[in-house]
């Protein structure tokens, strides 16, 4: 939306003129308020009323209006400009300000002499650089606001040749980083963002180009003792546990695992516990409550922002020991219902070389927290360790290593470049199949819950439970924090897929064996039989001649 000031007015008046909560005048500049302002930064129009143009076009003795307006003598009076590099002059309160206003980008070089700060124009405030051109008004008349253009066209686009350069022994093949930036690459255009570490939150949020804030994933990068004191704790989450109807220990039973985007996540029946307790825990009936249940809080009222765009549960199942990637395995299942997951068992068994490429041992070193081999665990390592490799960094809390910024455009496209090579499965990671591979395919069912009836008996136990939840006592809030969750076997046996060779050493021997002997056997009767076939036509052939001279 455009907002057009033409008239004119008092400096007094225009002072306090606001739009968005911001002052857009600047007495020691302006004369009257000629502004558009928008999303796009703020204009000004020419005084043919023809022409509008970005505001920091005015007094940098480059005549922009085709009256020359933008250049008035009494409008840029006492205005001290800045040469740049290649001739062109801008005004001198735009030089290292954190925004390129020349061409060549020389008012942002040698930077380091105005410490990283902005001086307000009218009230001589000093900033610190972050706050300048990030959407919030600091300074009194918005000095350090009102000069931001922001041009929602600029964008960066890598160079292919360049990266062949640098990731040949990857692919030689130019077309593949063609195809890279053309089809793959994201260019996040957080540019005028001044700081990832520390985060400047204004500035992230102001630039973000997604409607739903999810190009700001990556900037949050909290390590694993953050994300244990953060997350939801084990004896919040699951507020009542029962196992094959018996309660369960919530620190014996639950592992506390930490994932990339979901924080703190809790394993049940995890290797880590058995290998702690007497024995695993086991089921030997079918049904629900059989199985495992639990009531789950979600405690909405502590979601951060872009970080907490839904709620629910993601729930993965593994067989006990296998690290689990909730991102791209799993289900989510939505508060205010009971999820009830029926699982029946499957295995494969596929045959080792020479028969096939499967692996058989599956001890592996992985940082996903696992000593089991997965072909999802030896992937994700791969590319962690290639992006180290050649980025300097990665994009996991598993790997105690620098973390790639969002803001480092360099880090930023290998990582980009990385996943891609990854995906068209050129990181040559020869991560194989499992010789024997175990997993459970669920069957989901879903119903409202708690039920009206039900509502005020859960409400009272629920409040004697957990203080944090005395704050809550009607169906609304119970619908968006709670989630009821059974997990059981739907039936006890399971389904078994077992390659077997079609044809093994010995009997490739015997049939071998078997099929020279018929040819060589044919082969010797049927001399034989010609020579008995010669041997009776002579005869035949004899005793007509004998006969004849009789």
């Amino acid at each position: 939306m455009y907002v057009k000031l033409k008239e004119e007015f008092d400096i007094s008046t225009c002072f306090h003129f606001e739009i968005k909560r911001h002052a857009v005048c600047y007495s020691l500049l302006i004369h009257a308020c000629t502004f558009y302002i928008s999303q796009d930064g703020v204009f000004f129009s020419c005084d043919n009323g023809t022409q509008t143009l970005p505001l920091n076009f005015q007094c940098d003795l480059l005549p922009d209006c085709e009256d020359g307006s933008d250049e008035n003598s009494t409008l840029c009076e006492g205005i001290t400009t800045f040469p740049c590099a290649n001739g062109h002059h801008i005004r001198l309160d735009s030089v290292c300000n954190g925004i390129p206003d020349c061409k060549d980008a020389s008012d942002e070089y040698d930077c380091e002499q105005s410490n990283g700060t902005f001086t307000c124009y009218a009230t001589q405030v000093v900033l610190d650089r972050k706050h300048v051109c990030n959407n919030v008004v600091d300074c009194e008349f918005a000095s350090d606001e009102i000069y931001c253009v922001k041009n929602t066209t600029s964008t960066y686009t890598p160079d292919p040749n360049n990266l062949l350069q640098h990731f040949k022994d990857i692919s030689d093949d130019l077309s593949t980083y063609e195809n890279f930036v053309r089809d793959y690459y994201n260019d996040h255009m957080l540019g005028r963002v001044v700081s990832e570490d520390p985060a400047d939150w204004y500035g992230f949020a102001a630039y973000s180009s997604a409607p739903d804030y999810s190009d700001l994933e990556d900037v949050l990068k909290l390590d694993k003792n953050e994300i244990k004191e953060l997350g939801h704790q084990i004896e919040d989450f699951v507020l009542d546990c029962s196992f094959d109807k018996q309660v369960c220990d919530l620190q014996r039973d639950f592992s506390l695992y930490h994932d990339d985007k979901y924080g703190n996540c809790f394993q049940f029946n995890h290797l880590d516990n058995i290998n702690k307790s007497e024995e695993a825990l086991f089921t030997t009936k079918t049904g629900a409550q059989y199985g495992l249940r639990m009531t789950l809080f979600l405690e909405q009222n502590e979601y951060i922002s872009v970080y907490g765009r839904d709620s629910g549960a993601r729930v993965v199942l593994t067989p006990p020991g296998l690290a689990a990637f909730p991102a791209s395995e799993g289900f989510t299942i939505k508060p205010g219902m009971i999820t009830s997951i029926g699982l029946k068992k499957k295995f494969i068994h596929r045959e080792p070389h020479p028969y096939g490429t499967c692996l058989e041992d599956l001890e592996y070193d992985t940082p996903y927290g696992s000593s089991y081999y997965s072909k999802t665990a030896c992937e994700e390592t791969c590319i962690q360790e290639n992006m180290l490799k050649y980025c300097g960094c990665v994009d996991t809390l598993h790997l105690e290593e620098e973390r790639c910024m969002l803001l480092n455009r360099t880090q930023d496209v290998c990582k980009q470049l990385i996943h891609y090579f990854a995906g068209k499965q050129l990181l040559g990671c020869n991560c194989r199949q499992p010789c024997n591979e175990s997993w459970y395919e669920p069957i989901i069912s879903q119903s409202l819950w708690p039920s009206n009836i039900y509502l005020k008996n859960f409400l009272k136990q629920l409040h004697h439970q957990n203080k944090k939840t005395l704050d809550i006592n009607d169906a609304t809030s119970v619908s968006q924090n709670f989630i009821r969750v059974e997990v059981y076997y739907e039936e006890l046996n399971y389904e078994s897929i077992i390659e077997t060779p079609a044809t093994t050493f010995e009997s490739l021997l015997s049939n071998i064996g078997g099929t020279l002997g018929l040819y060589c056997g044919f082969s010797f009767i049927t001399i034989v039989e010609f020579v008995q076939f010669l041997f009776d036509v002579l005869s035949v052939a004899y005793l007509r001649s004998t006969t004849r001279r009789r």
